[in-house]
């Protein structure tokens, strides 16, 4: 019983020991806030910036997995376009192997990451042309295996298709070289 009549039957009331602890209290309280205010937002700020960091060196990971990517296509697609320019009267290409898919599966974030702008613009060109080259070739080989196969004077659409096609894929080879400097020009570590 002493010791709740000491808590509870005190001499001096409540508000007098509540004065005494009051501002010191409220002192630590403030110095609290003052000093733990900037020291969380300091911390808040290198977290984001550490953040920021991170992200930046994913981008550009997914950029040189993507630019990758593309130099390894043009340079599969090389061997194809060769042989596409140097297609001779009266010949046809039966293998479809251009890789233009591979723009199609990282085209948009590359181009949204790219340095240049007319550098996506150049590597967007070449694969919309490989695209076209491959629609020629499918023409091409249709007016000898397919239904237009039986149409008279079908010989001049075979040579302007032909020609088309030399042409096109004697650009596309060309571009090749000028695509992979231009991409290892803006990033050597490629």
């Amino acid at each position: 019983m002493e010791g709740f009549e000491a808590m509870f039957c005190a001499s001096s009331p409540w508000w007098v020991s509540f004065w005494a602890g009051f501002w010191p209290n409220l002192a630590a309280t403030l110095l609290g806030v003052i000093v733990g205010l900037p020291c969380a937002l300091w911390i808040n700020r290198k977290s984001e910036s550490r953040r920021r960091e991170r992200d930046a060196e994913q981008e550009r990971e997914d950029l040189v997995v993507s630019l990758r990517a593309v130099l390894d296509a043009i340079d599969r697609n090389r061997g194809y376009l060769g042989v596409a320019a140097q297609l001779q009267v009266g010949h046809y290409l039966v293998q479809r192997d251009l890789d233009f898919s591979t723009w199609e599966v990282v085209g948009t974030r590359t181009v949204a990451m790219l340095r240049s702008a007319g550098n996506s613009r150049m590597i967007a060109r070449h694969f919309e042309r490989l695209k076209e080259l491959d629609g020629l070739i499918v023409r091409l080989l249709d007016t000898y295996v397919g239904p237009s196969a039986a149409l008279i004077q079908i010989n001049i659409p075979r040579e302007a298709i032909r020609v088309h096609i030399n042409s096109l894929a004697d650009l596309l080879f060309r571009e090749i070289d000028e695509i992979d400097a231009a991409i290892r020009a803006d990033y050597p570590d490629l």
